[in-house]
């Protein structure tokens, strides 16, 4: 009899020591469920302010875009507004030049 409790008994410790071992091995796979699980949240995180980041630039793009568009307009106009001033002047000038050419005729008419 008592050798036959003695077995049950390195059974029963053989068998607790293969439970704790198990309940080890779980604790260890929830620990590492729960860092992965951390991991994806940061990482969604991350993923979620890249995301915010690339709406502001994109926005800020787009602003700009639209500042180009007008700066160059401006310019068009500048531009434009500077030929018609170059053409007035050269006409002013051409007319001056006549101008001063018949008063030089009248002049030479009178003398």
């Amino acid at each position: 009899l008592k050798s036959a409790v003695d077995v049950a008994h390195a059974q029963t410790e053989a068998m607790r020591a293969e439970l704790s071992s198990e309940a080890r091995r779980a604790d260890e796979a929830w620990d590492a469920v729960h860092e992965r699980e951390a991991q994806i949240s940061e990482r969604e995180r991350e993923l979620a302010e890249h995301a915010a980041r690339e709406l502001r630039l994109e926005e800020q793009l787009a602003r700009a875009r639209m500042r180009a568009t007008h700066f160059e307009r401006r310019l068009d106009d500048i531009a434009a507004d500077a030929a018609a001033r170059g053409a007035a002047l050269h006409r002013e000038r051409r007319a001056r030049g006549e101008a001063e050419a018949q008063c030089r005729a009248l002049e030479e008419h009178i003398d």
